[in-house]
C-alpha cells in the first residue's frame, strides 16, 4: 500500500494482476489500481479505501503468547454503517469511527511503513557501497601538473600512498615547498589520483594552498572535473572514515581515583520515587481510543519507539544545619 501511495510510478501496475488478487478483507487488484491512481491525482480517497479493506471484516481476532497481563485473545464485532465501523468487545465496550478516519489512518501507516523500508534500503545501499569500495583498499599516486620538483619536496610519482601516507607527505611537501624562497612567485599544481575500485578521480591542486587532507582536496569545487563529477557522498565518507580512523588517538586508560578520594565525593543518590517508570508511558491511540501502556509488551515483529521523558524540577537542595 505504501509503495503504491508513495512511489506510484514506480510501484507496479496492479491492474493488469488476476481479479483473484486482494488487498485486506476485500480491495481487488484493479479497484486498487483505481484508487491509488485518484489518490495520486489528488483525489480524497480515504472513505473509499476503509471500506474496501475492512468492508467485509465482521469480526477482528488478536491473539499474544504468551498472554500479556493474563490476556491472550480478544475478540472484536463490528457492525457497518454509511458513515463507519463500530467496534464492539464481548465485555460491551465500543467505539464508533468514520470511514474518513479509518481511512486516514490506513495511510498513515501507510507513510511509517514506506518510509522505515526507504531507511533501511538506504542504509543497505551504503553498506554494498562501502563493502564494493572496501574490496580494494584505496591508494592515491601523485604526479607533478607543472614544473614542480618532487625531488626537493619528497614526494614520488611512482609510489602508491595509502591514504593517511598521502596526507603527511603533502603536508611535508607543503612545507619543503613554501619554505623555498625560490617558489615565492612561482603557481605550481600537481595531479593527486585518487585510485578506488576500478575507478580513478583526479584531481589538481596548487601546492601550497594548504588544504591538509585528501577529503579537503575532494570537498573543493574549484577542482571538480569530467574525471572527479561522478564521485559518490559514500566515497567522500569512505575517505573522511579512513582519515578519522588513522587520526584517532590511542586511548589512555581511565585515571584510578585513589581510594581516600573516592570515599570524599559525595553523590547524591536518587530516592526510587523519582526514577522514571517507562512503564506508565502512554503512547499510540489502540484500536478504542485509550492510551496503551509501554508495560505491554508489542507483538513481535513489530516496532515500539519508547519516548522517554526527562525530569527538568531542580532538586531540593539540603538546608544547612544551624548550631
Amino acid at each position: 500500500l505504501g509503495e503504491k501511495l508513495f512511489d506510484y510510478e514506480n510501484a507496479p501496475n496492479y491492474g493488469i494482476l488476476s481479479s483473484s488478487w486482494t488487498l485486506g478483507a476485500g480491495l481487488h487488484s484493479n479497484e486498487f489500481q483505481s484508487l491509488t491512481t485518484r489518490f495520486y491525482n489528488g483525489e480524497d480517497i480515504r472513505a473509499e479505501l476503509a471500506q474496501k479493506i475492512y468492508g467485509n471484516m465482521s469480526h477482528i481476532e488478536f491473539y499474544e503468547f504468551p498472554p500479556a497481563d493474563g490476556i491472550g485473545y480478544i475478540e472484536i464485532s463490528t457492525e457497518k454503517t454509511d458513515s463507519g465501523m463500530t467496534f464492539r468487545t464481548k465485555g460491551g465496550f465500543e467505539i464508533t469511527h468514520s470511514w474518513e478516519t479509518l481511512g486516514e489512518a490506513l495511510i498513515t501507516a501507510a507513510r511509517q511503513e514506506f518510509d522505515r523500508h526507504e531507511e533501511l534500503d538506504r542504509q543497505y545501499r551504503e553498506q554494498e557501497e562501502k563493502a564494493k569500495a572496501a574490496e580494494e583498499a584505496p591508494y592515491v599516486t601523485v604526479t607533478p601538473f607543472s614544473k614542480v620538483n618532487f625531488a626537493e619536496i619528497g614526494l614520488d610519482s611512482d609510489k602508491h600512498y595509502s591514504i593517511p601516507d598521502f596526507n603527511e607527505a603533502y603536508a611535508n611537501a607543503e612545507k619543503l615547498y613554501t619554505a623555498d624562497e625560490s617558489n615565492s612567485m612561482r603557481v605550481d599544481t600537481i595531479t593527486v589520483t585518487l585510485h578506488i575500485g576500478n575507478e580513478e578521480h583526479h584531481y589538481r591542486p596548487m601546492i601550497g594552498a594548504e588544504y591538509g587532507t585528501l577529503s579537503a582536496i575532494m570537498d573543493d569545487t574549484s577542482l571538480t572535473n569530467a574525471s572527479n563529477i561522478s564521485v559518490t557522498e559514500q566515497t567522500k565518507a569512505l575517505v573522511s572514515e579512513i582519515e578519522e580512523t588513522h587520526d584517532t588517538p590511542t586511548a589512555v586508560p581511565d585515571e584510578v581515583i585513589p581510594e581516600a578520594a573516592a570515599e570524599d565525593e559525595d553523590f547524591e543518590e536518587i530516592p526510587e520515587t523519582e526514577l522514571y517508570d517507562y512503564h506508565d508511558e502512554p503512547v499510540q491511540l489502540n484500536l478504542f481510543g485509550d492510551t496503551m501502556s509501554q508495560g505491554v509488551r508489542p507483538q513481535r515483529g513489530t516496532d515500539a519507539a519508547h519516548q522517554r521523558r526527562t525530569h527538568s524540577e531542580p532538586m531540593e537542595e539540603e538546608k544547612p544545619e544551624t548550631c
